[in-house]
């Protein structure tokens, strides 16, 4: 594969030649191509990440294949393949928690163990609670928050959970 010769496009010296709208695309195809192959066992995984295609910065499988993480820039998407859900981390987080870890994704797993609750989607949109690292699920309810979710922290639509709330208690 193209990638496993010149590396990733943001990253790469082996891709300078290219121009950034090149690199763009490339990234862009790269993304789609990982995510099919990844999310086989969880389409929904697929039709939802998928959409976001424009906005990837890079898309990585860790070195044991379980899990694609999907930098957007501000955000960082990890998708375990074993599961019907992905996290939502905070770059910084991210790459705290990276560091920490010798650039190890052990502390993902152990965060999907976590006992009590995990913010997920709905909370965030519903409840308007937050947390560093927050719970994507592609299954029942909770996929219809997703994309709202996404959005607002990809910055693509403004974010009034604060206004609509404030709204419905004055009503």
């Amino acid at each position: 594969m193209i990638r496993d010769r010149l590396g990733e496009p943001h990253e790469s010296p082996l891709w300078e030649p290219y121009t950034g709208k090149e690199r763009e695309v490339f990234a862009q195809w790269s993304f789609l191509h990982e995510l099919k192959v990844h999310s086989v066992d969880y389409p929904e995984k697929y039709r939802v990440l998928s959409s976001y295609y424009d906005q990837i910065i890079s898309c990585k499988l860790t070195p044991d294949q379980q899990i694609l993480v999907i930098d957007f820039g501000v955000m960082v998407i990890l998708d375990p393949a074993d599961r019907p859900y992905s996290f939502y981390c905070r770059r910084t987080f991210y790459e705290e928690q990276m560091r920490q870890h010798e650039d190890s994704t052990h502390w993902l797993l152990s965060a999907m163990e976590k006992k009590g609750p995990i913010v997920t989607a709905r909370d965030f949109i519903i409840e308007n609670r937050e947390d560093k690292c927050m719970r994507i699920t592609y299954e029942g309810i909770e996929s219809l928050y997703i994309n709202e979710m996404l959005d607002i922290k990809m910055g693509l639509e403004p974010d009034m959970r604060n206004q609509a709330a404030g709204s419905w208690r004055s009503s």
